[in-house]
Parts: C-alpha cells; structure tokens; sequence
C-alpha cells in the first residue's frame, strides 16, 4: 500500500529563500504550506534542490535578524536582551559560544536549562 502523495512541488525550493529572507522561521514556512516540519526536513534530506535552497535560505534569514539588532543599536526601546535570545534559540552555532558543532534545527535535551544558564536564573 503506497503512502500518502507528497505535497512537495518544485517551486517549494524556488520560493523558500524568499519566505527566510523577512525572518520567517521554519514553522512560518511550514504553515504557510500547511505542511508539518517532519515533511519539510525529510524533503531537506530526500530534495537536493529542496536542501540546498534552505541551506540559503537560511543565510537570508539569519542575516535579516542581525541587520534588525545592527540597526536598532541606538533605539532606546530595543530590548537588546529579547533579541538576543532570539540569536541564540534560532542560530545556535553562531550565537551561543562554545557551541558551533550545533544544528541549529534540532531541539536539545536540556534546552529549559540552557535558557535558564544563559538567563541567569529561571526564565
């Protein structure tokens, strides 16, 4: 008995860096395919194209949220602690010193104690 058809169309990979590059994160982009994100990382490892996309995809996204932190320096409202948790929890490998061999897209065991070390306390 085959399994359910694959919702994936070629334009997927064509249109992912697009949706990243505003900051959306993968569960955005999920809902807006109305996909769940085991599909959309198991098309990641069955896609080429579909991964390769997402690997600049990636970039864009994590580029738009340091251009908001770079650009919001001088605004007295930033909450410069908000955003960067926010670093931390979307890009792992480059925010979080020590951590580099993280991927970013896998939760970890301990994450509640991560954020309460990085906080200083309990979130």
């Amino acid at each position: 008995m085959p399994g359910r058809p694959t919702k994936y169309k070629k334009e997927f990979a064509d249109d992912l860096p697009a949706l990243m590059s505003n900051g959306a994160s993968v569960v955005e982009v999920c809902a807006h395919w109305d996909i769940d994100q085991s599909t959309f990382f198991a098309w990641i490892k069955a896609k080429p194209a579909f991964s390769k996309s997402y690997s600049r995809a990636r970039v864009l996204c994590q580029a738009h949220w340091e251009k908001v932190g770079r650009e919001a320096l001088r605004d007295r409202e930033f909450n410069e602690r908000l955003w960067n948790l926010n670093m931390m929890a979307r890009f792992r490998k480059d925010w979080i010193p020590g951590k580099a061999d993280l991927d970013d897209d896998t939760m970890l065991d301990g994450d509640k104690g991560l954020l309460e070390q990085l906080l200083g306390g309990t979130p």
